[in-house]
């Protein structure tokens, strides 16, 4: 069996290769990376990096203010679930 280094810049694993193409050591590896490279072509083109949408021209928020809403929403119901 052929062992082969992550690709990912962050793992460095060795894992065995079951497949000649594979460049990740796992899927969860492998999600991670796509991910990241989505959420930076995003950014790039002045988007969202979480869901895509559109960004407010004035300002230095890191999403748009659906997210913010909903991330802002969560976090104050998973806050109220722990106490």
């Amino acid at each position: 069996m052929l062992k082969k280094k992550c690709e990912a810049p962050d793992c460095n694993k060795e894992f065995t290769v079951k497949m000649p193409h594979a460049k990740y050591c796992s899927d969860k590896c492998r999600w991670r990376i796509h991910a990241r490279e989505k959420s930076q072509k995003r950014r790039e083109k002045g988007l969202c990096p979480y869901c895509g949408n559109t960004m407010e021209k004035e300002t230095s928020a890191s999403y748009c203010i659906n997210c913010q809403q909903y991330y802002k929403k969560r976090y104050y119901k998973n806050k109220e679930k722990a106490h």
